[in-house]
């Protein structure tokens, strides 16, 4: 009867665990928020735990999660560097990353635009004299 056991043992097909993890872009900006969607197959059984590790290897985010869409707010001062998005189970990892980078916003005072006005103006002008003459 043992046998018979052991039989039906060896002939049931082990499913490999399969799990995914993604973001919906690579680079983020402070404050913006970070989608990240999860896909199991295979691991019925083990929890499924994501974390979000700064590039000062400090956790901004730790759940257990299933299948699922997760979305993540960076603080408005979220340090510029790469973040790893990991999902383990089981003693075995997926992992994928994404980049905080600041950009700031170029801007030019009143004064600036229209002293460079000014100049492409009188160009302009000077250009039409040359070729009138």
């Amino acid at each position: 009867m043992s046998l018979v056991a052991l039989g039906l043992l060896v002939s049931t097909p082990q499913v490999t665990p399969t799990v995914t993890v993604m973001t919906d872009r690579g680079f983020y900006s402070p404050g913006d928020q970070v989608t990240i969607t999860i896909s199991a197959t295979g691991t019925e059984g083990s929890y499924l735990w994501l974390s979000v590790t700064k590039p000062d290897l400090h956790n901004l985010y730790y759940s257990r999660v299933t299948n699922a869409t997760v979305v993540i707010q960076l603080p408005p001062d979220a340090p510029n560097g790469t973040y790893t998005v990991m999902v383990s189970w089981s003693h075995r990892y997926v992992e994928t990353g994404f980049v905080v980078a600041s950009q700031p916003i170029p801007e030019f005072p009143f004064v600036q635009i229209v002293f460079l006005f000014i100049i492409v103006v009188a160009l302009a002008s000077v250009s039409r004299r040359g070729s009138s003459t």
